[in-house]
């Protein structure tokens, strides 16, 4: 049995919280901003959630504001893949006026029926979404695979976009994100292993990814950076070892 759920705080300064400036828990534990999820039986289907089932994992999120100034939660990770609530700019609790769950992107299942216990397969693996936008589209990266194994490691960072935040996402062959679609940005070579993680960010001189990778040779990780050349409306980021 596990539980998963992501909470929100509040400060008035960046700095660590002092006796001064203590952080304000807008959803403790007994009440999470995403409502938790939990296995009791380890099948594909059967998740729960207090009194009702959860079919997503309530963890990896990321805000994102709008070309409104509206806010919303990306986050998920396996399972059914990756979703999205509106936020109240207010509270920076969930959006009581919008209470739809939005589904951005999810893997097929290959293997359908009972899950082992352990991990689930390499092909329903999808987590750590960072939307971005540019240029009148909002780009949703995401790692595929699985990351933190060392030499095992398999993430890759995959890519699709929208004209709206909450979707629909498609890769550049058209391919819905949510139909297992993805533009590959970021893969392994001969150098780096399990390329993910991946967050950007917009500067005056270039965009910027950084995202995570272990080492081919012995499996430590490490920070990684790139910028981010568009082309086509579609992004392109370099990993040290990559081919030209």
């Amino acid at each position: 049995m596990f539980h998963t759920s992501t909470g929100s705080s509040t400060s008035t300064t960046l700095f660590p919280p002092s006796a001064r400036t203590p952080r304000e828990s807008r959803s403790p534990p007994t009440r999470p901003l995403i409502r938790p999820a939990r296995s009791t039986s380890g099948s594909t289907v059967d998740w729960s959630c207090g009194p009702r089932k959860d079919d997503f994992n309530a963890i990896d999120p990321n805000l994102v504001i709008d070309q409104n100034g509206e806010a919303w939660l990306a986050f998920g990770s396996f399972w059914t893949g990756i979703k999205m609530r509106h936020l109240d700019r207010h509270t920076g609790l969930l959006s009581s006026k919008d209470t739809q769950l939005y589904s951005l992107a999810s893997r097929a299942v290959v293997h359908p029926g009972p899950r082992d216990l352990g991990l689930p397969p390499d092909a329903e693996a999808i987590e750590a979404p960072f939307v971005f936008q540019h240029q009148g589209f909002f780009y949703l990266f995401v790692s595929w695979d699985l990351c933190c194994r060392g030499l095992k490691s398999t993430y890759r960072t995959m890519v699709g976009r929208s004209r709206a935040v909450t979707g629909p996402f498609v890769d550049r062959d058209g391919k819905l994100l949510t139909d297992g679609g993805g533009t590959p940005l970021l893969r392994a070579n001969s150098t780096w292993l399990g390329p993910g993680g991946a967050s950007l960010v917009h500067l005056p001189a270039a965009d910027l990814i950084a995202f995570h990778a272990y080492s081919a040779i012995d499996g430590r990780p490490a920070l990684q950076l790139s910028t981010i050349n568009w082309k086509d409306g579609w992004p392109a980021a370099a990993l040290e070892g990559d081919k030209p």
